[in-house]
């Protein structure tokens, strides 16, 4: 894959990030909802930010250092279709009314069925540090989705 199309990639897996934080951040500014939650949703929002911030670090070496490569498998058009997902649930949830226990479900969903997790296990570097954050942030994601679970299982 060509420089240009592995950086399309990052680029967008970057967006997934950030539109999955904007969902977040939503849920922490809502006036119905406890500070403990507002708190938690702006937690996970910033948490989300940092992942995105880990592929821009990726385009930036990819960019700078010659002797970097990235390898990949991930298929564009599904995660061009992902990212879409990720903004109609941004869309979805603007201005809707939803209860705190609504929230909790709602991105308990997002983070199982939408599981940009699985992108991760397709992409490979010539540097065991920088695969040591891909294999960190799978991870995290993974985490979320456990959270989001268990929350609205009323685990806490």
């Amino acid at each position: 894959m060509k420089k240009e199309e592995l950086d399309r990639v990052l680029l967008n897996l970057s967006k997934i990030e950030i539109g999955m934080s904007k969902i977040y951040e939503n849920f922490s500014t809502r006036k119905n909802f406890t500070i403990p939650t507002k708190n938690f949703w702006e937690n996970i929002a910033m948490e989300e930010q940092e992942h995105a911030q880990v592929f821009e670090d990726f385009r930036k070496r990819l960019s700078e250092d010659p002797y970097f490569t990235i390898t990949t498998t991930i298929d564009f058009s599904k995660l061009k279709d992902f990212t879409e997902k990720v903004n109609l649930q941004l869309k979805k949830i603007k201005g809707a009314e939803i209860r705190e226990t609504d929230a909790y479900s709602f991105g308990a969903k997002l983070e199982g069925e939408l599981s940009e997790a699985e992108f991760i296990d397709h992409i490979h570097t010539n540097d065991k540090r920088m695969d040591a954050r891909l294999k960190y942030l799978k991870n995290a994601l993974l985490k979320h989705n456990t959270i989001m679970y268990n929350y609205t299982k009323g685990i806490k």
